[in-house]
């Protein structure tokens, strides 16, 4: 199948998603399959609630100093051994790049925020205001 486009422009590329839309639509039916079940989603929207339910933790609990690894900061400051590690530092690592930024965190207000690698881990330090 060939197409040729008079103007390449908002509307056809818009034309040529909704084509694309309703081709999956109709081999999906000629198939007998569900092309709109997507147990992945569900999956991700689980994992990010359980992210966000961290990241509120670590907001909530920010002591008014900080110097340390994630591991430090769960077993220090959550007090949890627990806690993704994973999923921590990637918060922490959060908080220190948007620190600045206006409303990217509106319940902490951190006066300073630094993030080095060293021995092989991210050591991170946060002063609150």
């Amino acid at each position: 199948m060939d197409l040729t486009l008079e103007h390449n422009d908002m509307f056809n590329w818009g034309m040529m998603i909704a084509l694309e839309e309703r081709i999956v639509t109709v081999l999906a039916v000629m198939n007998d399959v569900n092309a709109y079940d997507q147990p992945g989603v569900q999956d991700g929207k689980l994992a990010a609630d359980a992210v966000n339910a961290l990241s509120k933790r670590v907001v909530s609990t920010m002591p008014a100093a900080f110097a340390g690894t994630a591991e430090d900061y769960a077993h220090a400051v959550l007090r949890d051994s627990a806690v993704n590690v994973v999923d921590l530092d990637g918060i922490l690592s959060d908080l220190e790049a948007n620190h600045g930024v206006k409303d990217a965190y509106p319940t902490i207000r951190l006066s300073s925020a630094k993030r080095e690698f060293v021995n092989g881990r991210f050591h991170y330090e946060f002063a609150k205001l």
